[in-house]
């Protein structure tokens, strides 16, 4: 999956059997950005009984590891919000280290390109198994809808044997079910989503109002929101910006939250 591909929450690609075996060391890699609090990014089976999940859970990036239904792997980055729009990067890496006379496996998982690292234990089933299946933004439920599906975009997801001639994923090979190629999204400022005597920045997927210089922010009453909200506002140099609180981030008509 070299290029962009959109994920409107209900949307995966899939592959069954894809022919990768899991090695050490092993890595997986992919980007995505997203303004959604929670959702599957991805899920690869393997063998009868394992499966790897990296996944946003709390508008953070966390990685597990099953064994049938037991976790023996969680990971989490509680100090990254990662609904913030822009793009991000992850990276894992399977690898092993001496304790002794023992071999331990260990994940080291990496956000946006080494700024945040963090380390678990795997335990020792998933070196050498065969990947049956692999999900890229959501998981498939019995009934073939989606389940915890991603709303946002996704790229280079790939995986291999070294960390810098990772293979691409081959999206010809993958089931896709509504994924759409690019990332554009819906432009909110078309929709006169500000008041007059202020100018609309579309944020993707949100958006920031700003009056225009010597106008004040537009009484409560007049505000284009059918939902009681409470203003907040901030003077910049000779402009004034609003916004509007209590609106979840990830709304595409809601305005960026600004705080003081």
């Amino acid at each position: 999956m070299p290029s962009p591909q959109h994920f409107d929450g209900q949307a995966l690609v899939w592959w069954r059997e894809p022919e990768v075996t899991i090695a050490v060391p092993w890595y997986m890699g992919l980007m995505f950005r997203t303004r959604q609090s929670s959702g599957t990014l991805l899920q690869a089976n393997a063998g009868d009984f394992s499966k790897i999940h990296i996944l946003i859970s709390g508008k953070h990036v966390r990685f597990q590891v099953f064994l049938g239904v037991k976790r023996v792997a969680l990971l989490d980055f509680p100090q990254v919000r990662v609904n913030d729009g822009e793009w991000h990067h992850v990276l894992v890496e399977l690898k092993s280290i001496k304790d002794g006379k023992d071999i331990k496996y260990m994940a080291l998982v990496s956000l946006n390109y080494g700024m945040f690292q963090r380390s678990v234990e795997i335990g020792n089933e998933l070196p050498g198994l065969r990947l049956r299946s692999l999900f890229v933004g959501g998981l498939m439920k019995k009934d073939g809808t989606v389940q915890n599906g991603l709303k946002g975009c996704m790229q280079g997801v790939r995986m291999g044997e070294t960390s810098t001639n990772l293979a691409n994923i081959n999206m010809r090979q993958g089931q896709k079910i509504r994924v759409e190629e690019g990332c554009k999204v819906a432009n909110p400022c078309t929709a006169s989503a500000c008041p007059e005597h202020s100018r609309c920045t579309d944020n993707w997927s949100s958006h920031t109002c700003v009056c225009h210089p010597g106008k004040p922010p537009p009484p409560p009453r007049t505000r284009p929101f059918s939902l009681p909200l409470k203003n907040t506002f901030r003077k910049l140099k000779q402009a004034h910006t609003f916004s509007s609180g209590n609106v979840p981030i990830h709304a595409p008509s809601s305005p960026r939250i600004l705080r003081e």
